[in-house]
C-alpha cells in the first residue's frame, strides 16, 4: 500500500511539525540563531514541497513565491520576499545578516529582536549607525512560518494534482521508527546503502 503524504498523519506533516516544534524549543531555550536556521530551512522545505512541478528546478523562485503567497500576508514581517530570501542565505550560508544580495544592494539585511526588546529601539540604533535594515521579531517569524504552513496545506486540500505532487515529494522525506515498528526507511528507496 502506497502512503499518502498529504493526510494529517503523514510523514510530510510529521516532519514539518517536528521542525516547528524544534524552532519553538530552540527559541525558548535561548538558542535564537539555531532557531533561525531551523525556520529558514523549514521555509526552504515548504517552498520545495509546494512549488508547481514546472518550477521545481528553481529553488530561489519557489522560495520567493512561497514567501509572497503564504508567509508575508497578514504577518508582522516588514520585508520583501527578496529580503527574506537574502536573510535565509545569510543565516544558512554565512551565519550573518549579510548576503551577496545585501552587498549588491538588492535586498536589505535582516536583524532580529526578541522578548521584551522593542523593535523600534533596534531600528533606531541601526539608523543612527547608517545601516538600512529590516528588523524582524523572532517570535513574529515563528508565528508567520506556522501560519504559512497551515495556509499551504489548507490551500491544497482541494487540489488533487498538488496533493499528488506533494505526496511524491514526501516519499523522499526521511522516515523513522514509530512505536517500535519501522514505518518507513530512514533513507528514501533507491539510495545506495553503505556496505559494512
Amino acid at each position: 500500500m502506497e502512503r499518502s503524504a498529504c493526510g494529517p498523519d503523514t510523514i510530510v506533516l510529521e516532519n514539518v511539525v517536528e521542525l516547528l516544534q524544534a524552532a519553538d524549543l530552540l527559541f525558548t531555550s535561548g538558542l535564537r540563531c539555531a532557531c533561525l536556521i531551523v525556520l529558514y530551512s523549514s521555509i526552504d522545505i515548504m517552498a520545495w514541497l509546494f512549488c508547481p512541478e514546472t518550477e521545481h528546478v528553481n529553488s530561489k523562485r519557489a522560495f520567493l513565491d512561497w514567501v509572497e503567497r503564504y508567509l508575508l500576508p497578514g504577518s508582522r514581517i516588514d520585508c520583501s520576499p527578496l529580503d527574506v530570501y537574502s536573510a535565509r542565505c545569510g543565516v544558512l550560508h554565512k551565519f550573518s545578516a549579510f548576503s551577496t544580495l545585501t552587498r549588491a544592494g538588492e535586498a536589505r539585511p535582516v536583524c532580529y529582536s526578541w522578548g521584551k526588546a522593542e523593535r523600534s529601539d533596534l531600528e533606531q540604533a541601526l539608523a543612527e549607525k547608517g545601516i538600512e535594515a529590516a528588523v524582524v521579531e523572532i517570535e513574529s517569524l515563528i508565528a508567520a512560518v506556522k501560519r504559512a504552513v497551515d495556509r499551504s496545506f489548507s490551500a491544497v486540500s482541494s487540489d488533487a494534482e498538488m496533493q499528488q505532487l506533494i505526496g511524491a515529494r514526501g516519499r523522499e522525506f526521511f522516515g523513522g521508527v514509530r512505536q517500535g515498528k519501522l514505518r518507513e526507511p530512514l533513507f528514501p528507496p533507491g539510495l545506495p546503502q553503505e556496505s559494512g
